[in-house]
């Protein structure tokens, strides 16, 4: 269980669209391949909901990313014999409460984010702010296909971009 709930973490490379702007969140050299710590005020796993709700303060690190909220589900999947195409595994991450991602100077915040794993699709919404050295680009939701790299902001949408800036 322990395995599945770390791997929340593939939520972490957040790629966001704007000219002017980089296309991948974070750090380029970012290993996924580093230990992840999750630290939360309580922690509820129920197995028959296969759900696993940290609470309280939550914060999950890896290499250079960090995420925080103050409450993360998230739902996984068990090998099913019927499917034997569907893995053990995480479903899908949802933070809420405000949440706020940051890698080196790139930063991205929002009220909720949803990492659906099927879909590959991060759904960060409510008062959306991604920050990329000193370009800007606002919006009440931002929708990325991890996919295909590519992003949709909507809701009034606010860039601010830096000309001659590495970022």
């Amino acid at each position: 269980m322990f395995r599945k709930v770390m791997a929340l973490c593939v939520m972490l490379p957040l790629p966001v669209l704007a000219q002017g702007m980089q296309t991948a969140f974070g750090a380029s050299d970012q290993n996924t391949d580093a230990p992840i710590e999750v630290v939360a005020d309580s922690l509820e796993v129920n197995d028959t909901a296969n759900t696993a709700v940290f609470v309280g303060n939550v914060e999950i690190v890896q290499d250079k990313m960090r995420m925080t909220a103050p409450r993360v589900e998230v739902t996984y999947r068990e090998d099913d014999a019927a499917t034997p195409e569907v893995e053990d595994g995480i479903a899908k991450v949802l933070a809420t409460g405000g949440v706020t991602m940051t890698s080196g100077e790139d930063a991205a915040e929002g009220e909720t984010a949803e990492y659906n794993v099927e879909s590959d699709y991060v759904i960060l919404s409510g008062s959306v702010l991604l920050t990329q050295g000193r370009n800007v680009l606002s919006g009440n939701e931002a929708r990325i296909n991890l996919s295909d790299n590519t992003a949709q902001m909507t809701g009034r949408v606010r860039t601010i971009i830096n000309p001659g800036s590495s970022q």
